[in-house]
């Protein structure tokens, strides 16, 4: 398995037992991509390891606008 780029940026969001990385990396090819990890409690770890959950979503800049485009709409619907 690959290892992941290190991040040019890191912002943090916690959200009650959630915690939300949004980490900028630059893959080989030189182009940048937003990850974001959501991180929360495994109720049926039974071990370190396993202790939490992990979701990870990868956009490349190509895509960005259109997520951005989408999440303002369903954010301009909850008000």
């Amino acid at each position: 398995m690959e290892a992941k780029a290190p991040a040019l940026f890191t912002k943090t969001v916690k959200a009650g037992k959630t915690t939300f990385f949004f980490d900028v990396r630059e893959a080989r090819n030189k182009n940048k991509y937003l990850s974001i990890t959501s991180s929360y409690p495994n109720p049926e770890s039974k071990n370190e390891k396993d202790k939490f959950k992990k979701t990870t979503m990868v956009l490349f800049s190509d895509d960005i606008g259109q997520f951005v485009e989408a999440l303002t709409d369903s954010v301009g619907r909850m008000k």
